[in-house]
């Protein structure tokens, strides 16, 4: 996957997994589940039952029998060097476009912006961005959307086995990352020093972040006072469910065929 593939969006299927009968009604309307050759293996069956049991316990809908979630038989775990490419660039224009909807420039955040400058020799797409945030050419939801990269990069950063798991109740946008970029000094030195967590790790949280987001979806389609996520962030859970998407390289696309 490219490291632009972050940002493509299937508008068609941005609400898929909304509440019971809206993701039911949709997809009778267009699109059919097409489960035939998924196989769910005996870890798929454990970490469903897992999830379902620590999400029921926090009050929140385990969602059992819910089929739009990554299983190891259609799961391919993205490469590290693809994986810090996207740590980089998630982290600094991030960090960037906070910066600029802040309104705090290069000088107010001197320290961590000059990190940057040791990876954009051999990173033309991270140069290019913190430019045009720079000159203001990104605005609105576009720079608002960036922003909230530094809060995915946190999900990277555990993935690469660089920091520890991040949580769905403190919105850091990244912020506690810094180590990181001090640590080395070229992109190549990154990915050296990477090494992924295992695939098991992943995919349990893949599928626990995948029911939370049905839940949100519910809550939101809904319009249910969203209190019932309890210290739970939503901006997290959204973030950190596309993180992982990425990384495993899920899309409910690999589960419908149109009509």
């Amino acid at each position: 996957m490219g490291i632009f593939g972050l940002f493509k969006k299937d508008k068609a299927n941005e609400n898929i997994e909304g509440n019971g009968n809206f993701l039911e009604n949709y997809l009778n309307s267009k699109f059919k589940i097409n489960t035939d050759n998924v196989v769910y293996s005996g870890n798929d069956i454990a970490r469903i039952e897992k999830n379902c049991e620590i999400l029921e316990k926090m009050g929140i809908p385990g969602y059992k029998e819910l089929k739009l979630v990554p299983v190891d038989s259609i799961v391919e775990i993205e490469e590290k060097q693809e994986l810090a490419l996207h740590l980089i660039f998630d982290f600094f224009v991030g960090r960037k476009a906070l910066n600029r909807i802040n309104g705090r420039g290069d000088v107010d955040d001197a320290d961590v912006m000059m990190l940057a400058l040791k990876y954009v020799p051999e990173f033309n797409q991270l140069a290019s961005y913190l430019s045009a945030i720079s000159k203001g050419e990104i605005k609105g939801d576009q720079l608002n959307e960036l922003a909230f990269l530094g809060e995915q990069a946190e999900v990277l950063a555990w993935v690469l086995g660089l920091a520890e798991k991040p949580v769905e109740t403190n919105l850091t946008l990244g912020s506690d990352l810094v180590s990181i970029f001090e640590k080395y000094d070229r992109i190549q030195a990154l990915i050296d020093g990477c090494n992924i967590i295992s695939k098991e790790e992943l995919m349990e949280y893949a599928d626990y972040i995948s029911r939370l987001d049905f839940y949100c979806m519910e809550l939101t389609l809904s319009k249910k006072d969203t209190k019932g996520l309890k210290n739970l962030k939503l901006e997290c859970i959204r973030e950190h469910k596309s993180a992982i998407d990425m990384v495993t390289t899920f899309s409910i696309d690999k589960y419908l065929i149109s009509r």
